[in-house]
């Protein structure tokens, strides 16, 4: 991973994380003091990982790091912080919305309930506040998937698999709270919280209202 990260900042300070920049291998080879096809393999591992798009024309490689490549690099950054500047919070902000219901379902089922229970300190709400995020809150939450979190584990019924859950402690308007991430998650640029009260009753939340959560990592 130590290798992959080097790779990364060293396209990052070519410029890679804000568009596609053409690459020369050997400039890369001769800067991380290793070969031509090292350095091959490990552009196509980053590339495998979602963490690097890369492209090939007449002239030579072409290369971007994508979001979530952005979302690993800021992890490592922020880690650094953590034990440098003793940084234990990150900050997100969005819109509120209507959930599917989805969120009370999971948290209402007996397995997660109880690891969730323990985590939080007393039974949580039936139901998540939802919130979209937007522009740079995209990427943060990018950051959140790549740091590591206490884990609500899956379980299996006859009928269907439940994922592991990420969770983060988290301070919505001064009352205690969780930020919970499903490992496998289409919605990228919504999250869900979790609390033991009603968070859209206690704090008179609505669509459309803008919200900060701070998130311990």
């Amino acid at each position: 991973m130590v290798e992959k990260i080097e790779l990364m900042l060293m396209l990052a300070e070519f410029g890679a994380h804000q568009q596609k920049i053409r690459l020369r291998l050997g400039e890369l080879a001769e800067r991380l003091s290793c070969s031509k096809q090292t350095v091959h393999r490990r552009l196509v591992e980053l590339e495998q990982e979602g963490l690097i798009e890369r492209e090939t024309d007449g002239k030579g490689l072409k290369v971007f790091i994508t979001e979530r490549g952005r979302g690993v690099l800021h992890s490592f950054y922020l880690r650094l912080e953590k034990v440098l500047r003793g940084s234990k919070t990150l900050k997100i902000s969005g819109t509120v919305i209507s959930g599917l219901g989805e969120g009370k379902y999971y948290v209402t089922r007996t397995t997660y309930l109880k690891q969730i229970e323990s985590l939080l300190g007393g039974k949580p709400y039936p139901g998540t506040l939802n919130v979209k995020l937007e522009g740079p809150a995209v990427e943060i939450i990018e950051v959140l998937r790549e740091t590591p979190s206490q884990i609500v584990k899956g379980f299996k019924t006859k009928s269907r698999t439940f994922g592991d859950v990420k969770y983060y402690p988290a301070i919505i308007k001064g009352l205690k709270a969780a930020v919970v991430l499903p490992v496998r998650s289409h919605h990228r640029d919504v999250v869900e919280i979790i609390s033991t009260n009603n968070l859209r009753k206690t704090l008179k939340l609505r669509d459309g209202d803008r919200v900060e959560v701070e998130v311990e990592i």
